[in-house]
């Protein structure tokens, strides 16, 4: 049996803690994107437990410039600083 199998997330919210604990992640970072493109107000329902607060999580170290958590994701060269 393989000694290095990948850590699964489970009971885990924080996206720099998976990012940081090699957890396995899906990459879904392509689409903050495509989200702003949109310019309106979007509503994510999503059922329980189905990731609402790692998303959140997510845009948040996307916007802060936190470039270090997105090394090898599909956002890795579109993370910068939110300047208002």
């Amino acid at each position: 049996m393989p000694q290095d199998l990948p850590v699964l997330p489970l009971g885990l919210a924080d996206f720099e803690d998976l990012r940081e604990k090699h957890a396995v992640y899906v990459d879904k970072t392509k689409y903050i994107t495509d989200l702003e493109k949109e310019g309106k107000f979007i509503f994510c329902a999503r059922p329980r437990r189905f990731g609402k607060s790692l998303t959140v999580d997510t845009l948040d170290a996307f916007y802060s410039g936190r470039k270090d958590l997105f090394q090898g994701l599909a956002a890795e060269k579109k993370c910068a600083p939110l300047i208002l």
